[in-house]
């Protein structure tokens, strides 16, 4: 009978462990819409631009554009032949980010950079 409650319990355990198994599927988080992303605008460029809170003309500081209001195309998506491309055109300090909290993550970046360089 010991042995009988001894065996159940581990069977229980074990039962109720979560499972390790590895999903090697490959899920692309880039889409024509980005609709897995969120997105944050902050200020447009300016020369001179020395890391504060720009202000406007009469000294006020300027508001940041705020939290997925990218009316200005900052984040759009290219389809090319090796698959889909965040551009990204640099014209306003973001930042774009998942809706999913990921846990394990494999990145695969490529990086190029454009002739109209701040």
């Amino acid at each position: 009978m010991k042995f009988f409650i001894i065996a159940l319990i581990a069977t229980l355990t074990f039962q109720s462990l979560p499972s390790r198994e590895v999903n090697d599927e490959w899920e692309s988080l880039l889409d024509t819409e980005l609709t897995n992303w969120e997105n944050y605008l902050s200020f447009r460029h300016k020369l001179g631009y020395n890391g504060k809170v720009p202000k406007d003309s009469k000294g006020v500081e300027i508001a940041p554009i705020g939290y997925n209001k990218d009316e200005f195309g900052v984040f759009t998506m290219l389809d090319e032949p090796a698959g889909p491309v965040l551009r990204v055109s640099g014209e306003i300090y973001g930042s774009i980010f998942t809706k999913k909290i990921l846990q394990k993550l494999s990145l695969k970046v490529a990086s190029e950079m454009g002739d109209n360089q701040i």
